[in-house]
């Protein structure tokens, strides 16, 4: 981050809070931090959408968070908000009522860029985290709306879920429950929630969980650690002694707000269920707010060390569960990036394109596990399922429908596919290039060693050095090129040159 002020104002399920940071010469420091309680998601929670009191109350907090960045001037800043909003049906609405009366325009975080972001900062923040990572650890975010889990193992993600039990949702889910049944309501709807966490981390031996989100620091007010640790006796202890006691007892007591006392049995529920399903007796945790931790991501601070080897690894781990050939999708690889690089002055399509296209060359295959037959639609729904650490929910979606459309068939047979949203010339773009990318391989032999393109004022010309015949190339090539040459309104061809 260049010096000067930088803000975050983060819009959660229980509370909006701001952070206004100062960057000198490339330090931190926290100029002011506000927070206002304000629950919008018991509204989604309970009723699907936010009371219009709730939305008028919201532009009366971010006014004044607005007035606040006029005083101190600053005019860096982004707003988030996460599964309070992310739920509610009446989210634009929500949205666009803000922007009106307040100008801030809200950015949603979908819950793998939250836990993405969390990921990072773990990544930057903890001192022993490069040891867990030789073993294999647990990271556990457990926020007011979700409980987003990742099983981390040999710098590969296995496993990553958003699990919607967080503890205000939780809290809400058994609302009419009587407190003295509500704990056991708890730890049977946690332990149901973590069936397939129990599965995944059976015989991987793994040591450690991190733990990360608001619910950390409830926590951290009570029992007063300096060392950044929580152990499964004492959160069962805690929770013995405030399992009978009303909110208002538990507010009293151990001195916390009383929207705080209101979760604590379902937060302490849910981390000791973690702990047992895993059978690890000792986390640890990072205290940083999820407002520094977004104002440090978003200004650029943290350092992405490693990230880019967790999503290589992971797609190794994703590729090798489904016996995909790799050599085959390294050199669609190796194509789509020669051809997405080399057509720049036709397609005006961003660079950050080429990562997605790049991860569909990967993954465009996994369907052959389940049946060769119409194996594309199988990787469609396999690459849906996929949570990989840096790629966002919409970008998955992208990822998956050129996957899905990589074979013969016209766009238009997709319809029933594409998101309201979608923007139909961009994605036929980018399906038009890899289809070529991926006719080049089409023997799935690595015939051709290398391509050469070269554009003329009438057409594309591919150039393909090969080692062998590649009868199967090019007639992938003559039907894959027909949506390219409709798409750009440009012949493209392709000429073979025996490597000698």
């Amino acid at each position: 981050m260049k010096d000067g002020l930088f803000a975050v104002i983060n819009i959660g399920a229980s509370a909006f809070r701001m952070q206004i940071s100062e960057f000198i010469n490339g330090e931190h420091r926290l100029i002011e931090y506000l927070i206002k309680s304000l629950p919008i998601g018991k509204d989604t929670f309970t009723k699907g959408y936010i009371s219009l009191d709730s939305v008028k109350k919201s532009v009366e907090i971010l006014r004044n968070f607005r007035n606040k960045l006029n005083e101190y001037k600053v005019d860096k800043y982004i707003v988030i908000s996460t599964s309070g909003l992310r739920d509610a049906k009446n989210k634009d609405f929500f949205m666009d009522y803000i922007l009106i009366n307040t100008g801030f325009v809200i950015n949603i975080l979908d819950p793998y860029e939250e836990l993405f972001i969390r990921f990072t900062a773990l990544m930057n923040e903890s001192k022993n985290f490069q040891k867990y990572e030789k073993t294999g650890f647990i990271f556990a975010n457990i926020s007011s709306g979700n409980v987003a889990i990742t099983i981390n193992v040999n710098k590969s993600i296995v496993y990553a879920e958003a699990l919607p039990f967080g503890s205000l949702r939780l809290n809400e889910i058994f609302r009419d429950i009587g407190e003295t049944e509500k704990v056991t309501a708890f730890r049977n709807y946690v332990d149901n929630m973590l069936f397939e966490v129990k599965k995944i981390v059976k015989n991987r031996n793994l040591k450690h969980i991190f733990f990360t989100g608001s619910t950390v620091n409830v926590l951290n007010d009570i029992l007063k650690h300096s060392n950044n640790e929580f152990t499964l006796s004492e959160l069962s202890e805690l929770l013995s002694n405030v399992e009978h006691l009303s909110n208002d007892e538990i507010a009293a007591n151990y001195k916390i707000r009383f929207n705080e006392a209101e979760i604590l049995k379902a937060v302490l529920v849910t981390y000791i269920k973690i702990f047992k399903v895993t059978g690890i007796e000792k986390s640890s945790f990072t205290p940083t707010s999820f407002p520094h931790k977004l104002l440090m991501y978003y200004s650029k601070s943290y350092k992405k060390r490693n990230l880019n080897k967790y999503l290589q690894n992971t797609l190794l781990y994703y590729g090798n569960k489904y016996n995909f050939d790799k050599n085959h999708a390294l050199k669609v690889k190796e194509n789509i990036k020669k051809i997405f690089n080399s057509l720049k002055e036709i397609h005006n399509i961003s660079n950050s394109y080429l990562k997605i296209l790049e991860l569909v060359a990967v993954t465009h295959d996994f369907g052959y596990f389940i049946n060769p037959s119409n194996h594309e639609y199988h990787s469609y729904h396999i690459i849906r399922a996929m949570h990989l650490p840096g790629v966002t929910e919409s970008q998955i979606e992208l990822i998956a429908l050129i996957a899905m459309m990589h074979r013969y068939k016209d766009i238009e047979s997709f319809k029933e596919y594409l998101p309201p949203n979608i923007d139909l010339f961009l994605l036929k773009k980018l399906v038009a290039m890899f289809r070529i990318a991926d006719s080049l391989d089409a023997s799935h032999k690595q015939k051709i060693i290398n391509i050469d393109i070269k554009i003329t004022s009438d057409k594309v010309q591919i150039v393909a050095h090969v080692k062998d015949y590649i009868y199967l190339e090019k007639l992938s090539f003559s039907k894959k090129s027909q949506l390219f040459e409709n798409v750009y309104g440009v012949k493209i061809e392709l000429k073979e040159k025996a490597i000698r």
